[in-house]
């Protein structure tokens, strides 16, 4: 028996895709791929990958999300190099001197 397949609404810094998916993690792997697939080089990214469950609503208020680290989901993806990266500009606190605002 297949597992039933939800909307998600996945966002990272200026992007926010829509997929269908299992689960929250997969849909933040997904919606990554998809992400890379449609900006390449021109990709922004933040630390934090957010997965929420597309409901049609009038309402503002954030229900059914998840957060996952964005390094790793590029680790999961077989993108260590750019996991390592993120990796070093968290640790360094350098987040918000690489912002673009």
């Amino acid at each position: 028996m297949k597992n039933k397949l939800n909307k998600f609404t996945v966002s990272c810094s200026d992007w926010e895709m829509e997929v269908d998916s299992e689960c929250f993690e997969s849909a933040a792997i997904s919606g990554l791929i998809m992400a890379i697939k449609n900006f390449g080089s021109n990709l922004l990214i933040s630390t934090t990958i957010m997965v929420s469950k597309s409901k049609v609503s009038n309402q503002k208020i954030i229900k059914d999300c998840e957060f996952f680290s964005t390094e790793k989901i590029f680790r999961q993806i077989g993108l260590e190099n750019l996991s390592q990266g993120l990796s070093i500009i968290k640790g360094a606190r350098l987040e918000r001197e690489l912002s673009v605002v």
